[in-house]
């Protein structure tokens, strides 16, 4: 190999080895790094809790009833095997903050002839529930009422667009601190109200009741009620429509599965559905 050959073979192996180490010394461009994201419901409270609803359905020629889910879209009449025409007497179901949906009770109900709609609070995700409502956190108290009456109003609403909804007979039943928000309904779009397990007593803002004379209450309590002084029976009218029983013992399971309040509660709900 003559002298000029070796220098350009020289010259080629110098030039890979500097074009090798201008290629390690150039950075590396780091991809940008990935960002968590979290997705939002679109869906606000009111519609999480009235779709997460549960309910309750007699089924028509029997005396059997069941329970199904608030699906969007479902047309729940069409599981009862009733004509189109039919209209139901409908119960809304407010039930306590740390309660779970009492199904039983409402398959009960159902058996009776009424469609049972429990709302979900618990599928609140903005602003979840805080389920003091007695004793001295009156702020807690009011804000838990709050909330509980503005899904009581949202659900209401939402009943007046369907069908088979009987609008002249919707009731309002509140176990335990969800009884708070109905005692206070100051609409007159339901037929009457029942509260189980709550004494209408307790912080400033969530004692009493209201418009008693245009929705009369059914009330019953029983040493598992949390006391304050007295019972929802001091602002009942004398002359109204309005019942209270209190019960002396202690009950497990929902008060209005006991068979002599469910007895009266039937009468009641009788005397205002054919008045």
């Amino acid at each position: 190999m003559g002298g000029r050959q070796a220098k350009s073979v020289i010259y080629f192996f110098l030039l890979l080895w500097g074009v090798g180490i201008l290629a390690g010394c150039t950075p590396k461009v780091q991809a940008p790094p990935k960002v968590a994201h979290f997705q939002v419901s679109a869906k606000s409270d009111l519609e999480r809790v009235w779709e997460g609803a549960i309910v309750a359905l007699p089924i028509r020629g029997t005396t059997g009833s069941m329970i199904t889910t608030n699906e969007p879209g479902r047309e729940l009449i069409n599981l009862t095997g009733a004509a189109y025409a039919t209209r139901w007497p409908v119960i809304l179901l407010i039930v306590g903050c740390q309660q779970a949906i009492p199904t039983t009770l409402m398959k009960v109900l159902a058996e009776q002839g009424y469609v049972v709609i429990a709302p979900d609070s618990h599928a609140r995700f903005i602003n979840p529930l805080n389920c003091t409502m007695g004793g001295e956190d009156a702020l807690n108290a009011e804000k838990t009422l709050q909330f509980r009456q503005t899904e009581i109003r949202y659900s209401l609403n939402r009943l007046k667009r369907i069908s088979w909804v009987d609008l002249e007979n919707v009731f309002l039943f509140g176990l335990h601190d969800g009884a708070a928000s109905v005692s206070l309904h100051k609409g007159r779009d339901v037929k009457a109200r029942v509260l189980s397990e709550w004494n209408c007593q307790g912080a400033e803002k969530v004692r009493g009741v209201s418009n008693e004379n245009k929705s009369p209450l059914f009330a019953v309590s029983s040493s598992n009620t949390l006391t304050f002084a007295g019972d929802c029976g001091a602002f009942f009218s004398t002359k109204g429509e309005s019942q209270v029983f209190t019960m002396p013992e202690k009950y497990s399971d929902n008060i209005l599965l006991e068979p002599i309040v469910f007895t009266q509660l039937l009468r009641f709900l009788d005397g205002q559905l054919f008045k």
